[in-house]
């Protein structure tokens, strides 16, 4: 009768069920030292199946790292973009004085317009940022 398969193998036990079908069944007891030759194997192997797991769990990390890193680098590229959406050439610099000069005659400072106008790029990065780092994807 074949035993049920099952995730784990108890290879002491196998060996020990070995040993004694062998003498049961009058085979000579050298049958019974590769059985423990074999036992020796296996807990070599087992050993080395316990380094393999942790060599996979460290290429998951390094998979899951790598991941990361993409995204974080998509978020990078996606800000370097924005900042090239205002070329000077097509969006010259204006003469601030005069912007002052027109701003204060309508009651307007020009610190709250630049203030105004950081804290929207600011926001709209951290935006970028919090959804690169997994936060909320609100912008």
């Amino acid at each position: 009768m074949t035993p049920p398969m099952t995730d784990t193998i108890d290879v002491a036990a196998l060996v020990e069920r070995a040993k004694r079908l062998m003498l049961d069944n009058g085979c000579p007891p050298i049958f019974g030292e590769f059985a423990t030759a074999l036992h020796s194997q296996a807990d070599a192997l087992a050993a080395n199946e316990t380094e393999l797991d942790l060599l996979r769990k460290r290429v998951d990390g390094l998979l899951t790292a790598e991941a990361s890193l993409a995204t974080m680098r998509e978020a990078l590229e996606h800000i370097v973009q924005w900042s090239e959406a205002y070329p000077i050439a097509a969006f010259p610099e204006p003469d601030f004085a005069k912007v002052r000069e027109l701003l204060a005659a309508g009651g307007i400072e020009v610190g709250a317009v630049s203030a105004s106008n950081m804290r929207h790029v600011v926001t709209e990065v951290g935006a970028i940022a919090r959804r690169a780092l997994g936060g909320s994807n609100a912008e």
